[in-house]
């Protein structure tokens, strides 16, 4: 699906022409792109490959709030509240087939979390609001 992954050669199916930050921690790890979230499988829960949670053009605060600041967007995309809660709802999920549950997961785990916001100031200084 190109041009998504074009410099890479590979069809990422995700709004970048090659790599995001995620994709570079995975690779100096030796491990492979990790999935977006909304892409897993029921075999990839299990699986210790890594979970982007990550939705392009999300915003930090939620539409709701947003909105209470006179802020209207144009879209309505997952907010980091959002995407949060897949992160709880995927270890819920994950830790209640491994024993010993959180305790013994997230020791090994990196979690990233990366706020862009980039987006919505755009918008705003597009409209002339900022």
């Amino acid at each position: 699906m190109f041009p998504y992954g074009k410099t890479i050669n590979e069809a990422t199916g995700r709004p970048s022409d090659g790599l995001l930050i995620i994709d570079y921690i995975a690779r100096s790890a030796d491990l492979p792109l990790v999935v977006p979230y909304k892409n897993l499988s029921a075999s990839h829960l299990s699986a210790s490959r890594g979970v982007n949670f990550a939705y392009s053009g999300a915003t930090a605060l939620s539409k709701e709030v947003l909105a209470k600041k006179n802020i209207i967007l144009d879209w309505a995309k997952p907010s980091l509240s959002v995407q949060l809660g897949w992160l709880d709802d995927y270890f819920k999920g994950y830790c209640n087939n491994v024993k010993g549950g959180y305790n013994n997961i997230l020791p090994s785990h990196l979690i990233v979390i990366k706020l862009v916001t980039i987006l919505p100031i755009n918008k705003l200084t597009c409209r002339s609001e900022t």
